[in-house]
């Protein structure tokens, strides 16, 4: 990720640039040379400015929040999951029915505070972003074919979604972090 960084030393006002390459990027219409007033660092284009919104560490960190929301959901309200959740055709409130949604949101919150403090590599995002993708499998199966999850249910969806969105971007930056 590049970062926005002013430099202390440099001086407040007009700097010329004087690389001959640098050139062409400060040309206005009709080839006339403008000014660039001191050091903003900020990102030029597009591509770069979303770049520069979204590291690797602000993808990792999305990716934990839906572990963590979704997980910490499971863990302390089990029976609320199971109401919300799952349609009433399919729906058991025994304790073992409970516990072991309590166990599966234990292990969310578990790898939502690990992707909180474990860095990913590129290799890591592109890996999760293609183990995410038979969970979609599953959310249209158990909603459309065999009615398990109710459109609450389907906030999992919701979140495998946000998930792939954000392992791509996290790729992306940990491609451009690797490589700067």
């Amino acid at each position: 990720m590049r970062r926005i960084a002013f430099d202390p030393n440099s001086r407040t006002g007009v700097q010329f640039v004087d690389d001959e390459q640098a050139w062409g990027a400060f040309r206005g219409p009709g080839g006339n040379l403008r000014m660039v007033c001191g050091g903003h660092g900020f990102a030029l284009g597009a591509r770069a400015a979303r770049e520069q919104v979204m590291s690797t560490r602000t993808a990792q960190f999305g990716i934990a929040a839906v572990f963590l929301v979704l997980g910490g959901w499971a863990l302390f309200a089990p029976s609320s999951v199971i109401e919300l959740g799952v349609t009433e055709a399919y729906r058991d409130s025994t304790f073992l029915t409970r516990f072991a949604l309590a166990c599966f949101g234990a292990q969310a919150v578990l790898f939502g505070l690990m992707a909180l403090v474990v860095r990913w590599s590129p290799r890591a995002f592109l890996v999760f972003a293609v183990l995410l993708l038979p969970f979609f499998g599953f959310n249209w199966y158990f909603h459309y074919e065999v009615p398990v999850l109710t459109s609450v249910g389907m906030l999992d969806f919701a979140g495998n979604v946000t998930m792939l969105a954000l392992a791509i971007i996290g790729w992306r930056a940990a491609r451009s972090e690797a490589a700067a």
